[in-house]
């Protein structure tokens, strides 16, 4: 069985928060109690993410914090698709952390059968990044 990563980073890449879940899980209510602890550490003007993040909480949630929501509406979904389409292109920072992860073989790989160890290990690695 598969697990997705989850991940908050600063503007410039550096990994803030990690967080592992189940691969057949989505996206949308891991993202509340991802960005809490980050929002309290960095005080985000916005916060940008992907399609996968559009839930019907984030947005109002966000909102409520006066944080602008940069997630791009899906083709199908009703609404106003309005969203800043320049703090959109910074969201491929985030696409460029994940990938770092190709510089760990056993993190890449995925060697671990327990969740537990693989996100000890994924944790490892976003801790060399910072030194």
């Amino acid at each position: 069985m598969g697990s997705k990563l989850h991940l908050i980073t600063e503007r410039r890449g550096k990994p803030i928060t990690l967080r592992l879940t189940a691969g057949q899980r989505h996206e949308s209510p891991d993202a509340i109690p991802l960005v809490e602890p980050a929002r309290l550490r960095l005080w985000p003007d916005a916060v940008a993410g992907a399609k996968g993040y559009r839930g019907t909480d984030l947005r109002p949630w966000l909102g409520a914090r006066e944080i602008v929501a940069v997630i791009p509406h899906r083709t199908d979904e009703r609404g106003p698709n309005a969203y800043d389409r320049e703090l959109d292109k910074e969201r491929s920072m985030i696409e460029r952390t994940l990938n770092r992860r190709k510089h760990h073989r056993r993190v890449a790989t995925r060697y671990e059968k327990l969740a537990a160890t693989y996100l000890a290990l994924v944790t490892i690695a976003r801790i060399l990044e910072w030194l």
